[in-house]
């Protein structure tokens, strides 16, 4: 990006750049973070975009601790990471240990999925969720739902949060692409095969885009997180990971 016929580039000209390494479907993170650093040395300051832009980059690449440290850089910069930047974040890190950063997205009104159905069951809707501020309320993430369900049985278990039966909205997954269904598939295979012990899930066999977990199946997990700590089948390999994306966390905070 050096100069060319006398023009200077200048933050929308790095912009785009950044941009485009995004949409590449691995994320050229190392061309995104140089092209960062570069508008530093020329002192033409980074935007929102410029860091949102390298920091979805960066996690298509699963280099999380870069994007926690641009995460970090952002709010030492006074600027405002948006739901772009916490999924991306949230997409590269292990369930359990993306819990920190997820409650900082939520308090600042990311993420929006909880209500009270009619009948008065709890409801988490991932199909329809508020995402927050500017975003395009196309639905969470498999990755954000997996950890949004994670954060609402730890709640339980802790007992910040009253356990009645909660209904789960996933939507029938006909916008999933070529794959198949995403959400509900990743949603159920995350109650039953990688929570443990495992959760059983009743049907409705009206509406194939939702499913209840009955409120006894809460309360045995419950008793069983708190006797054993909370613990996924999918995390035990990645428990020295973790502890340093913790730590990582904790500093921007």
């Amino acid at each position: 990006y050096g100069e060319f016929a006398g023009l200077k580039p200048n933050v929308f000209t790095y912009n785009a750049g950044i941009s485009a390494c995004e949409k590449q479907e691995a994320g050229r993170w190392e061309v995104a973070v140089r092209l960062l650093r570069e508008m530093e040395e020329r002192d033409i300051k980074p935007n929102a975009c410029s860091y949102n832009s390298c920091i979805v980059s960066c996690g298509k690449a699963g280099r999380w601790e870069l994007s926690l440290q641009l995460l970090r850089e952002m709010s030492d910069r006074d600027l405002k990471p948006n739901v772009i930047t916490y999924t991306s974040i949230i997409e590269t890190l292990p369930t359990e240990e993306s819990q920190e950063v997820l409650a900082v997205a939520i308090s600042q009104g990311y993420y929006k999925v909880w209500s009270t159905e009619k009948c008065g069951m709890d409801m988490i809707d991932f199909h329809h969720a508020d995402l927050g501020e500017n975003a395009a309320n196309n639905g969470c993430s498999a990755a954000v739902a997996r950890a949004l369900l994670y954060m609402t049985l730890t709640e339980f278990a802790e007992g910040s949060r009253g356990i009645i039966d909660l209904s789960i909205v996933t939507g029938r997954g006909r916008g999933s692409g070529n794959e198949g269904p995403v959400l509900p598939a990743a949603t159920r295979h995350f109650l039953q095969e990688e929570c443990h012990p495992p959760l059983q899930i009743s049907e409705d066999r009206d509406n194939p885009g939702r499913f209840v977990l009955p409120s006894q199946e809460i309360v045995r997990w419950a008793k069983a997180a708190r006797a054993s700590g909370f613990t996924l089948r999918s995390s035990a390999s990645g428990r020295q990971e973790g502890s340093k994306i913790y730590a990582d966390a904790h500093r921007y905070m």
